[in-house]
């Protein structure tokens, strides 16, 4: 069977000189969305990738995501969270924050129990969300983190929202 894919990946701090970061030219598995978790950090800038094999020939990238954390300050804690419940319509409540310094985004947590915020809602550039979606008669608790490129700020005072 054709089914596999083989690739590398080089980074670079400068993008004049590459070393391989991952090398996947033995693959013999059929991994279209392989995540590759690495030993060591290691401080780059660029990276590329290589396509060695593809089942189709045609090789495609729809999401190339990259986690790390960069030098610097981690964002300030997020101040003013309010989560303000719909009354004419208890599924939605506007969710509003004040703006932290050194962040480009925020993780909204929430759950039904307290402490045990699973859920999270993810939003980039903005200082409000307006969520639609809550159950009629539960109880919601909701906690919000500023995200960025030196990581994440400490998580707010957790809010319940009935």
């Amino acid at each position: 069977m054709d089914l596999y894919h083989q690739y590398q990946i080089y980074h670079s701090t400068d993008g004049k000189n590459w070393t391989m970061l991952v090398d996947k030219s033995d693959n013999d598995r059929d991994v279209p969305h392989d995540y590759i978790e690495l030993k060591i950090p290691i401080n780059t800038r660029y990276l590329k990738i290589k396509n060695l094999h593809m089942p189709t020939g045609s090789f495609a990238i729809s999401d190339f995501r990259v986690f790390g954390v960069a030098k610097g300050e981690r964002p300030e804690a997020v101040s003013n969270f309010k989560v303000d419940r719909s009354k004419s319509d208890p599924r939605n409540t506007l969710i509003t924050w004040n703006p932290s310094a050194n962040a480009y985004g925020y993780n909204i947590w929430y759950g039904v129990s307290t402490g045990k915020r699973y859920n999270c809602i993810t939003v980039n550039g903005d200082n409000h969300y307006n969520f639609r979606g809550l159950d009629i008669g539960t109880t919601y608790y909701f906690a919000i983190e500023a995200l960025g490129e030196s990581g994440r700020s400490k998580m707010g005072k957790e809010i319940e929202v009935k």
